[in-house]
């Protein structure tokens, strides 16, 4: 016996599928409309470059990298370590620490066998090429963001013997040890008194700053030796501890335009009336150079303030009657004595070559002094003008 079905049960049936086909495609259609079409595969466009990564991110990535070597003995924050005779270098300036790799690489420090710290820096430096000296240095500088710690005090000294002392520093690194790049001053603040010992000495015995090519090093033996003992060494050097700690300032090329004051400076001068060729207004000019170059820490203008360096450093004042007067010289470091006068001829050198022609009993030691030729114009207009009538 068969079961038989109802005629039209099959296109029923096949009806109601069409009608719930319908009405999903019509829903999808409708929320694709409302909510967009959702990936749509699209082939690759070859003329398309892929994007490149920050350059920044890269090179932070690549001083990271370099820095590993340097953190075996700096630390990982490179905030130092006195075991492995290795200074603090989080705070110091990225063209600083440049400078000092650019040294030890070429042989102008770190080469005598005394020099423990520098000798072990030398082969590090010279596995490094130029352009990562760059790298590696504006990561260290970054290691500061996440604030520093000062230093522990090390060094038995009297701060406050060292603070009359730190006079002489001021001139250059300024009265809160911030440095001053335009002086190729770097900052002191940060560092561990040991280190600053050891250089201070290292200046004093002739290890650093005795190679010829190391003329900002030279500036630096005079200032060492006119502390007069290893105790106002560490004097000093317990002061400068003290000091609050201070970020990096700018490269020398982006704060040449900001040049201030390192320090206060001393009672305006009652000068002799200028020369009817002077130029008053060069004269003012000269005399606020005279002030922010920090001239006046060497040389004496006033009978009654001694310059801060000058006595130590038994610099030639600018006092009486000097322009135009005969004077002895030593061309070069211990060269042969010879007679100039004081006029426009040799001061314009002095300013640009200190080194060329040393007045004869002072401390050799002056840096070339950063001035254009207005600014060194401007100097001699109001030195000149310092000079007492005939």
């Amino acid at each position: 016996m068969s079961v038989q079905v109802p005629r039209g049960l099959g296109i029923e049936r096949i009806a109601v599928a069409g009608v719930l086909a319908l009405t999903v495609i019509t829903i999808f259609f409708a929320l694709r409309a409302a909510h967009g079409s959702g990936p749509v595969y699209k082939p690759a466009d070859p003329t398309v470059a892929a994007a490149k990564p920050d350059p920044a991110t890269v090179a932070h990535r690549q001083g990271r990298e370099l820095f590993t070597e340097c953190a075996v003995c700096h630390g990982k924050k490179a905030e130092g370590d006195k075991k492995q005779n290795a200074p603090a270098l989080s705070l110091q300036e990225d063209w600083y620490i440049v400078r000092q790799l650019q040294k030890f690489k070429e042989g102008v420090r770190g080469t005598d066998p005394k020099d423990i710290g520098g000798v072990q820096m030398q082969p590090r430096a010279m596995a490094l090429a130029d352009a990562d000296m760059q790298v590696v240095a504006d990561y260290i500088v970054s290691l500061a963001d996440g604030g520093v710690q000062p230093p522990p005090r090390t060094v038995d000294g009297d701060a406050g013997r060292g603070k009359a002392l730190f006079a002489i520093c001021a001139a250059c690194h300024g009265m809160d040890g911030s440095g001053n790049p335009v002086l190729n001053a770097p900052s002191l603040t940060g560092q561990h008194d040991w280190y600053l010992v050891a250089q201070l000495m290292n200046f004093r015995t002739g290890l650093r700053g005795a190679h010829p090519k190391d003329i900002t090093g030279a500036a630096m033996v005079p200032m060492a030796l006119a502390l007069g003992d290893p105790q106002a060494v560490n004097d000093v050097a317990a002061y400068i501890v003290t000091l609050p700690i201070t970020r990096p300032q700018a490269a020398p090329d982006a704060a040449a335009t900001a040049v201030e004051a390192a320090s206060t400076p001393p009672p305006a001068t009652v000068a002799p009336p200028p020369e009817p060729e002077l130029d008053a207004e060069l004269v003012a000019q000269g005399k606020t150079l005279f002030q922010t170059k920090i001239c006046f820490t060497c040389h004496q203008i006033d009978p009654k303030v001694p310059s801060p360096a000058g006595t130590a450093l038994k610099a030639p004042g600018f006092i009486g009657q000097f322009w135009g007067i005969e004077r002895e010289v030593q061309v070069g470091i211990n060269g042969p004595v010879e007679k100039v006068v004081m006029n426009e001829e040799y001061f314009m050198e002095s300013v640009e070559k200190p080194m060329a022609k040393i007045v004869k009993g002072a401390v050799p030691g002056m840096a070339p002094l950063p001035t254009t030729l207005d600014e060194r114009k401007a100097l001699m207009a109001y030195v000149k003008s310092l000079s007492a009538e005939p």
